[in-house]
């Protein structure tokens, strides 16, 4: 498992995602974020431990060197990868209509 996308990490995430979406105040605005993740095609390189979208490069770890953890737990990609990337669209969307 090298390359996950965003909707991968969802469905390998057990729980994580779905408790996330429960606390959002806004459920809509949080799907729309969700959406825009999916259109961006969102994926993340495991061993490398960089994510990418559909323009390019988004963001890496430093001193990344977890490559195996993921292999053994990989209901951490989601959390690790991309929740951070997700709850910042989230936060835009809702001061947008605010």
């Amino acid at each position: 498992m090298k390359h996950v996308t965003f909707e991968q990490s969802i469905n390998l995430s057990s729980t994580e995602f779905y408790l996330l979406r429960e606390r959002a105040e806004n459920k809509t605005i949080f799907d729309q974020a969700v959406q825009w993740m999916i259109s961006n095609k969102f994926k993340c390189n495991v061993e490398l431990g960089t994510v990418h979208n559909k323009q390019g490069f988004v963001s890496s770890f430093s001193a990344y060197d977890w490559a195996d953890d993921y292999k053994e737990q990989p209901s951490l990609i989601f959390y690790d990868f991309f929740r951070g990337c997700l709850l910042n669209k989230y936060i835009k969307l809702i001061k947008h209509i605010s």
